[in-house]
């Protein structure tokens, strides 16, 4: 049997042994399992209690990135959805994100197989932020928590923070906004947090400066003015060739680090030649440019590229310079820390869309009861049964198309 596969299926069968032998404090709902308990509520106060003015700020920051994002969503999945009905986008841009038994991501027509042990890790951080943040909010507003709690829907773990119901609705509304917007701006300042933590301190520690030089064609510029394998070239104009986590990020978002057709020493290929090819687009073809190769500068005139004759040329394959572990940097770290930034936004953003009984619906029910209560319930019906229609037809637009 497969190592991986395994691991998997022990610690299902341990979860299964902690499951039955705490199963008087399990409340089963046909496929749903809760474990409540008033653990971590004096934390949640100590957090409060530290500035309770400051997480007021924070939340009221949280409510308007929300209700940003929440207009920005929407806007970009009804783009989407033109793009894909011209037959510029042909695949479906909303898909199904699924744990799988494997080490290897697998993609599908209308899903993303995780490795579960990635899922793992993706969903505490996804999770464990948005609930402590619905906690800390709740008690900024004076609500008390009734209980906190882990739950498992199926394969799918999850956690909750249960006010007391009838604090939360007689709250006023500024107080009940936070409390919902919580959640999803929490997961944004993760992926962001996340984001800023790899690129100005993780990615240092295993990319170095400048791109090594891997082959010189002898024919090219590169090849009249003595480049050699092995070389680093630092700098082009003066301008450096770094290949930042934000280019990498930007390029990838993480998820090609799994195809199972590139090794790690292709994707740090791809990635210096893209960068390269980035900045060699800025000049023209019979150029002259400095190069800075090893701290000394070559003079040379760029040459026509052979695969697009309108790219100016230099002549030379390069990878990324990389310090030591750099396979298990590009095989377990950076894709688990770029899957963990992608998803935290992603279903942050997806939580925030206007639908009952996401945190988006429950914001705009909040918003609706404040301003036209007579009518609030329909429209909240109204605007979540269109957000539905727009999601269902990015899931199965292409599909219709084809």
């Amino acid at each position: 049997m497969d190592i991986y596969l395994a691991s998997v299926l022990i610690f299902f069968a341990i979860l299964a042994v902690a499951i039955w032998r705490d199963r008087k404090n399990i409340e089963v709902k046909y496929v749903l399992l809760m474990r409540r308990t008033k653990r971590g509520k004096k934390l949640i106060d100590r957090i409060v209690n530290v500035s309770p003015k400051i997480w007021k700020i924070i939340g009221t920051i949280g409510v308007l990135v929300c209700i940003y994002v929440m207009i920005t969503s929407l806007f970009s999945i009804v783009t989407t959805l033109q793009l894909m009905f011209e037959k510029v986008i042909t695949v479906p841009t909303i898909q199904f994100l699924l744990p799988t038994p494997s080490s290897q991501l697998v993609k599908g027509q209308a899903f993303i197989g995780i490795p579960f042990w990635f899922w793992i890790i993706i969903v505490a951080t996804v999770m464990f932020p948005h609930e402590l943040m619905h906690g800390i909010m709740m008690r900024v507003g004076k609500i008390r928590i009734k209980s906190m709690g882990l739950l498992l829907l199926l394969i799918f773990p999850g956690a909750f923070v249960d006010p007391y119901e009838k604090e939360f609705k007689k709250t006023k509304l500024m107080s009940k906004l936070r409390i919902i917007a919580g959640g999803s701006f929490a997961n944004f300042t993760t992926s962001f947090f996340l984001l800023y933590l790899t690129a100005l301190a993780i990615w240092p520690a295993f990319v170095g400066p400048g791109l090594v030089i891997t082959s010189v064609n002898s024919t090219s510029p590169a090849g009249s003015i003595g480049l050699e394998d092995g070389m680093v070239l630092q700098k082009i104009n003066g301008k450096p060739t770094d290949v930042s986590y934000f280019d990498f990020f930007g390029t990838y978002g993480g998820l090609m680090f799994f195809s199972n057709n590139m090794t790690v020493e292709d994707i740090k290929a791809v990635s210096s030649s893209l960068l390269l090819r980035s900045q060699l687009q800025h000049y023209k073809i019979g150029e002259n440019v400095s190069l800075t190769i090893d701290g000394k500068e070559h003079l040379i005139s760029l040459g026509t590229n052979p695969s697009d004759s309108t790219l100016p040329y230099i002549g030379v394959n390069t990878t990324l310079s990389t310090k030591g572990y750099s396979y298990s940097a590009f095989t377990i770290l950076f894709p688990l820390l770029s899957l963990c930034i992608l998803l935290n936004y992603g279903i942050g953003m997806f939580n925030i869309l206007p639908i009952l009984p996401l945190d988006g619906g429950l914001l705009v029910e909040a918003l609706a009861e404040k301003a036209l209560p007579k009518y609030s319930k329909r429209i909240v019906e109204i605007i979540t049964l269109a957000t539905l229609v727009l999601i269902f037809l990015s899931f199965v637009g292409p599909f219709i198309i084809k």
